[in-house]
């Protein structure tokens, strides 16, 4: 996938889709929410919204990250609804709701946070705007990406997904497969 005439990924549609190595590429392959944190050498996500949670994933990033997650990797229940322990659960607020045929798209409000989430159109009660609901997220569909477009880890070795360009060499970029 070609930006400004600039390499910035190269992989099959799945590998785009799953793991885009920057917001250009997500966004070009469909829709994502970034928060922004940092990981720990624990693998904890710190963020102002999650606070500190652990959250396995295979990220290689220590530091400043954003976490990636798709809209349909969110789930949206009513405040009253049973909660499952395997999603982290945080207050939101819908903002709006939007009919899309196969699903309902709701921007949502937490925390000073806007996000989009996707919820299947057929057995969703719906949400209208303005209610309160609760939005899970699954740690296991959660995605980590350093905010920066190069970024070096333990005295400059090259993180996976880092897109490198290289200076006086106009449209050549590297990507960064394994460290």
């Amino acid at each position: 996938v070609l930006d400004a005439g600039v390499i910035q990924q190269v992989g099959t549609p799945t590998e785009l889709y799953d793991r885009p190595v920057n917001r250009f590429i997500a966004n070009f392959v469909g829709s994502i929410n970034l928060l922004p944190g940092s990981v720990d050498t624990a693998m904890q996500f710190t963020s102002p919204l999650l606070g500190t949670r652990a959250i396995l994933t295979n990220t290689t990033l220590i530091g400043d990250a954003d976490l990636v997650l798709r809209p349909h990797a969110l789930h949206l229940v009513a405040p009253d609804a049973p909660l499952t322990d395997t999603l982290i659960w945080i207050d939101a607020a819908v903002k709006e709701r939007e009919f899309l045929g196969e699903f309902m798209r709701y921007r949502v409000e937490t925390a000073g946070h806007a996000l989009t989430v996707d919820v299947p159109h057929f057995g969703s009660a719906g949400h209208a705007p303005g209610a309160a609901v609760k939005l899970g997220i699954d740690p296991a569909r959660a995605r980590f990406r350093a905010p920066a477009i190069a970024n070096f880890q333990d005295g400059g070795s090259w993180l996976p997904g880092a897109v490198i360009t290289v200076p006086g060499k106009k449209g050549l970029a590297l990507i960064v497969d394994e460290q």
